[in-house]
């Protein structure tokens, strides 16, 4: 929504041949050459940036002379510039939008978590054993480090030293022009949904979403077999066979019912990503520009993570896992608990049973899980090893 991203859509009616881009003395000369697919999203988002620029401002950018607004126009060529030339070597055009990425016999399994407080550190541990407990395919987990205390991230090295995986911590600085939530939780969801194509490097191909306070079941590597059908990302509908849930399935009345029509409303505890085929779609983008819009809105989004891609679903497609693929008491019938590959300790609003209470009640393994940790704890306090050092991966804003 400034004028330099006028100039952007001019260059980018000429095929996108970037040759000198000058903003007083801050911006660098940088020649760029991509070709520009008739009718690809790109085109469209251009298109809808020209419309928006021309609506809001009409001032020339000569008449910027503020060096905020100066560096702030130039981050956004420069951002748009790099995006676009991205987006076509990733197969952006017509042809590559109909790839999907596939899992090979030998991949790493790269599992992204969330945690804060220490009890859902405790959580995390234990979700951590039950994936390694059941793949023998490489895991990788992914972990946003903003959040983490110390005590998590001084002995997660000694975890992956005895059970032989890896890890990275991840750190990613809310973009200033992005609105920003105040409540920690809110933060958290906003994390786990907004960044998904800028928090991993390009290498990865693959993401699948694992709430802490979750134990899994059976091999993730399944997961990741389950054909996407062009959707960017799949996810578990919630369960609707508890009578006695009926009056808090918000989603089958009102504005859900009519938004959804036939779809179903879908959880956030568990979901897999196809990242080249996320940022094929522009996902990642679309996804910010709703939320930016609703966002400023109090009473929208009240389950951020949740309601924000089902509010999205129409302009980014989610495909419907199998329902064995999550479990919760809270919605699900017991009768479906002997096939879950995965069980969540989701919120019950009618008993508001405590999740620690919750799940050494529904989980025999969870004790022995919590265990097994808590000796490999108690054994490395007494005898340190040498311990491998930590890989980073940091992000600047967008």
């Amino acid at each position: 929504h400034f004028p330099a991203v006028q100039y952007v859509y001019r260059c980018a009616q000429e095929r996108l041949n970037f040759q000198v881009c000058k903003c007083s003395n801050l911006f660098c000369k940088y020649p760029l050459r991509a070709t520009f697919h008739r009718g690809s999203l790109v085109h469209t988002s251009f298109a809808y940036i020209m419309c928006t620029s021309i609506l809001s401002y009409s001032l020339p950018m000569a008449h910027y002379t503020d060096p905020l607004l100066l560096y702030t126009c130039c981050s956004s060529v420069y951002f748009l510039m790099c995006t676009y030339v991205y987006v076509s070597l990733m197969g952006g055009g017509e042809e590559g939008q109909k790839k999907e990425s596939t899992f090979g016999k030998n991949e790493t399994i790269n599992v992204f978590s969330i945690a804060s407080g220490h009890l859902y550190e405790r959580f995390l541990r234990i979700m951590m054993l039950s994936v390694l407990k059941h793949t023998t395919h490489p895991v990788k987990f992914w972990f946003l480090e903003n959040y983490l205390s110390p005590t998590f991230k001084d002995f997660i090295p000694d975890m992956a030293e005895h059970y032989g995986f890896q890890y990275q911590l991840v750190q990613y600085k809310w973009p200033r022009w992005l609105h920003q939530q105040k409540e920690k939780q809110r933060l958290i969801w906003g994390y786990k949904i907004l960044f998904l194509d800028v928090l991993f490097p390009l290498s990865v191909k693959h993401i699948i979403f694992v709430d802490a306070d979750q134990i899994v079941r059976a091999d993730l590597a399944e997961l990741l077999e389950v054909p996407l059908d062009g959707a960017p990302y799949g996810y578990t509908p919630f369960c609707n066979d508890r009578p006695e849930m009926e009056g808090f399935r918000f989603w089958e009345r009102g504005y859900w019912r009519s938004h959804l029509g036939n779809r179903r409303y879908h959880i956030s505890a568990l979901y897999v990503v196809d990242l080249l085929r996320f940022r094929q779609l522009a996902a990642g983008d679309r996804l910010r520009g709703q939320y930016q819009a609703l966002s400023q809105d109090p009473n929208s989004l009240a389950n951020l993570d949740q309601d924000l891609p089902n509010n999205m679903i129409h302009q980014v497609p989610i495909k419907s896992l199998p329902q064995e693929w999550l479990w919760c008491e809270t919605w699900c019938s017991e009768s479906s608990k002997s096939a879950a590959k995965t069980i969540d300790l989701c919120n019950n609003p009618l008993t508001k049973e405590p999740k620690l209470t919750r799940a050494m009640r529904i989980l025999p393994e969870w004790s022995g899980y919590d265990g097994e940790i808590r000796d490999l704890q108690e054994a490395r306090a007494t005898t340190p090893p040498t311990r491998p050092t930590a890989s980073h991966h940091k992000h600047s804003e967008l």
